[in-house]
């Protein structure tokens, strides 16, 4: 695990999203994120919040425009570092350079809690899931995103997925100096014509769903080179189907009657309140 958190931060420190020229991704990207979520939930009054494996702080950043205070936990180093220097002058942002599991908050602390794309990368999910709903109150709502085991993807889709999850088992266990160009290089020629492709299927009135990697189509090549690194470059990743993540939720201790699943990509997008 001490590997998966270090080639994070490596990851984190090469793509920082630091700069205005990124500011649109990343609203766009939270704003789907948020989709489940009813914005009359959080207050920029009294909502406190966290950030569980906030990485470069990406998503600290838009959350603190809605909250009156963001925890913002994150083991790596390296990652930690570029949020030390994007968070230096708001007082609204506590960092905590630490594990999900080790981070010192209080119980039931919390108003609302968010972690976005990092379980799926944890050894012991189930765990994390517990020790996040640990620190909500009664009532808090827990927004995540786990990657989805293309349940709802066609038959043709799946085998491409698992042809590439061969790939990633692969290339994921290499050296940095060999995998960082070899995750450039899908980006180069994979990602970017794929996307491509769909974009002009999409300028064609047609849909692109089905087509991998439709979700670039809009999207700069920075973006594709980060994500190549994220998706081939990890050591550790898991997939989840919607009943799941439904049963790991329930067993942290929410609500079933809360638990609501976004439609939209990317999947699976969620929300949930604690009992």
């Amino acid at each position: 695990m001490n590997q998966v958190i270090s080639d994070f931060g490596s990851e984190w420190e090469k793509f920082d999203f630091d700069g205005n020229i990124h500011d649109a991704f990343i609203q766009k990207q939270f704003r789907q994120y948020l989709k489940p979520l009813p914005l009359s939930s959080l207050s920029r009054d009294t909502t406190v919040a966290a950030d569980f494996g906030a990485g470069s702080g990406r998503w600290t950043r838009e959350l603190i425009k809605l909250v009156r205070i963001v925890h913002s936990i994150e083991p790596s180093k390296k990652a930690f570092g570029v949020m030390e220097r994007a968070f230096e002058n708001n007082n609204g942002v506590i960092l905590h350079n630490t594990t999900i599991e080790d981070v010192a908050l209080e119980k039931e602390s919390l108003d609302f809690a968010m972690s976005l794309g990092v379980l799926h990368h944890i050894e012991k999910t189930q765990e994390a899931i517990d020790k996040i709903f640990s620190h909500l109150r009664s009532g808090g709502i827990f927004l995540g995103y786990l990657y989805y085991n293309v349940e709802n993807k066609s038959k043709l889709y799946r085998f491409l997925w698992q042809s590439s999850n061969l790939l990633r088992g692969f290339i994921s266990k290499l050296p940095s100096r060999v995998k960082v160009p070899l995750t450039e290089m899908i980006a180069f020629f994979v990602y970017w014509p794929l996307a491509r492709v769909s974009l002009f299927v999409s300028k064609l009135g047609l849909s692109s769903s089905h087509f991998p990697l439709h979700q670039y189509a809009n999207e700069s090549l920075y973006v594709m080179r980060n994500d190549a690194l994220d998706r081939f470059g990890t050591r550790l990743e898991k997939r989840f189907s919607k009943s799941e993540i439904t049963n790991m939720l329930l067993l942290a201790g929410a609500d079933s009657a809360t638990i609501n699943f976004s439609t939209e990509e990317p999947y699976w997008c969620f929300i949930a309140s604690k009992k």
